[in-house]
């Protein structure tokens, strides 16, 4: 069986040694894959982005429990010219940049790890998906299987015919079977 390339287990991330801003999240990126890492504003996507590139120590943040391991290597806390996961880009070019994203995937063989916002056009070139809210995961699965589940719908790509949108937790707390 392939070994995941990055392996993120129970991270916490702590800004200013008190305010804790991601709470035991755990994910793994596959080989060759495009996993896509979604949420609202403040779901805590840019600082598991940060904690993997080593850019959290700049707003000194810290990786304060778990680990974060790339290729087999321990890299939490890590500087960022010892790794790697790009920060954000203007949204009129994301459609774009998906596509090449996936040109590129499927021509070179590589892996990735995206972050976005947009969830519409994350799971749509991704092959599997995590879901933040409040610093945790909320859900993950396939890519396929989140755009057809009718809370991702409402919550984050607007399909809720005259409903508001409202969080993924709210959501699931009306309708915990799914």
């Amino acid at each position: 069986m392939t070994e995941p390339l990055l392996v993120i287990d129970n991270l916490e991330v702590a800004y200013h040694r008190v305010a804790v801003a991601l709470h035991g999240v755990s994910l793994k990126v596959m080989p060759q894959t495009i996993v896509a890492l979604v949420g609202n504003n403040g779901a805590g996507k840019t600082t598991t982005l940060r904690a993997v590139s080593g850019f959290i120590g700049l707003d000194d943040a810290r990786v304060t429990a778990g680990s974060i391991r790339f290729a087999g290597q321990d890299i939490a806390n890590e500087p960022p010219h010892a790794n790697t996961a790009s920060l954000g880009l203007a949204p009129v070019v994301v459609e774009d940049l998906a596509r090449r994203i996936a040109s590129i995937r499927q021509e070179l063989r590589i892996t990735v790890l995206l972050v976005e916002q947009n969830v519409g056009v994350a799971l749509g070139i991704a092959d599997y998906g995590y879901v933040l809210e409040n610093g945790r995961v909320a859900l993950e699965g396939p890519a396929a299987e989140l755009r057809g589940r009718r809370e991702i719908q409402q919550s984050y790509l607007g399909q809720a015919s005259g409903e508001e949108r409202r969080s993924y937790r709210a959501l699931k707390q009306e309708h915990p079977h799914g």
